[in-house]
């Protein structure tokens, strides 16, 4: 599910208005209206108000499952000095 989709939903769920919400967050009521066209998405800040107001962590609305940190396999990242490898952009 998209962000702009799980915000809406969630709004709409604890019968919040855009500009409700926005109260909440401290943003204007077009900022939410704009995330829930999924033209812009909140600063780190804002999101994690969202999640307070939602009481929800912050896997739910980026759509990762409960179990997101076992599925995950990160690579290491390449020291400063290492050249990119061949195809990499």
């Amino acid at each position: 599910m998209l962000f702009a989709q799980w915000l809406r939903e969630r709004r709409l769920e604890h019968r919040l208005t855009q500009i409700e919400l926005g109260r909440r967050v401290n943003i204007g009521p077009g900022a939410v209206s704009a995330w829930e066209r999924g033209e812009f998405l909140p600063n780190l800040e804002t999101f994690r108000a969202l999640c307070v107001v939602f009481c929800c962590s912050a896997d739910e609305p980026l759509g990762l499952p409960d179990d997101a940190p076992r599925q995950l396999k990160a690579e290491p990242l390449p020291d400063a000095d290492e050249q990119p490898r061949e195809g990499a952009a």
